[in-house]
């Protein structure tokens, strides 16, 4: 049930861990190896074969989820088919793109691939400008326990592009996360999943309103005793979502990264149709 694995030397690791070796492993689907999974593959595996001095250790594989925001313009007169069955073709496209390149370790996305995969769907399709956005999730072990949290995300980004699906505050109001285009990140309180206008952030402990920081150079995020009480929208996990500096460039996954996508959310592939006649 192992559909794809990859090494990662200690030495290579984030943080550097001499003495040890990294072995991220992905089950069939976007999942992960329970604790006691883990424990029987060192057990009956690597046990056999294990050098005396390298400790291994089986860890799980980071998700990113990418997300794509297509506007496609088509010459209406030239399309053989309705508006809506071009749409779904397109979406066709993507998902094909999606499955056949990614969701494995060490495979990078190709932006010019998939615009080229758009164009060739239909003889009608014009042109498409494709938008490319990152997401990470946090899982919360426990929830309303102070927990740091580092994301990586390899790419420079785009200030003021950070934001989180929704959470209960330790005030038993509702927040997203969202950075202040300086450097760090704050919880942006929301009324019906809007950000208020102006913005009220959530008062940490200390005074201050700060969540966290984010490096816009490396993309690094990190969470800074993050606290949620509770995560809207039934799921066990926060979304965080950014936008790269760079928009139209490729993707590369390093250690244990995977890129992939969530065929269950309905925001991950938005695809925007404009009819363009030209006389």
């Amino acid at each position: 049930d192992i559909e794809s694995i990859t090494v990662v030397p200690g030495e290579d690791a984030s943080p550097v861990q001499y003495g040890k070796v990294f072995i991220a492993v992905k089950p069939s689907g976007n999942n992960v190896f329970s604790t006691a999974s883990k424990e029987i593959i060192k057990s009956s595996i690597l046990k056999k074969t294990n050098v005396v001095t390298v400790i291994p250790e089986i860890i799980d594989p980071i998700f990113f989820y990418l997300k794509f925001d297509v506007t496609v313009n088509y010459d209406p007169v030239t399309n053989l088919t309705d508006e809506t069955t071009l749409k779904t073709n397109i979406n066709t496209s993507v998902q094909a793109y999606l499955q056949t390149n990614l969701e494995k370790f060490d495979q990078k996305f190709r932006y010019s691939q998939l615009v080229q995969d758009i164009d060739n769907t239909n003889n009608a399709i014009r042109n498409n400008r494709t938008i490319v956005k990152y997401e990470q999730r946090v899982t919360p072990a426990t929830l309303n326990t102070p927990t740091t949290y580092d994301l990586l995300f390899n790419n420079e980004l785009e200030k003021s592009s950070v934001m989180s699906t929704e959470f209960t505050g330790t005030d038993g109001l509702t927040y997203q996360l969202v950075d202040d285009s300086l450097g760090y990140i704050k919880a942006a309180r929301t009324t019906d999943g809007v950000v208020d206008s102006p913005k009220v952030y959530l008062i940490q402990p200390d005074g201050s309103t700060n969540q966290g920081t984010i490096d816009y150079t490396t993309g690094k995020v990190i969470l800074d005793n993050f606290r949620p009480v509770a995560i809207s929208g039934g799921t066990d996990y926060i979304q965080l979502t950014v936008t790269p500096l760079v928009n139209n460039s490729d993707v590369t996954p390093v250690r244990e990264q995977i890129l992939t996508y969530d065929v269950s959310d309905t925001k991950a592939i938005v695809i925007n149709m404009v009819a363009e006649t030209i006389i």
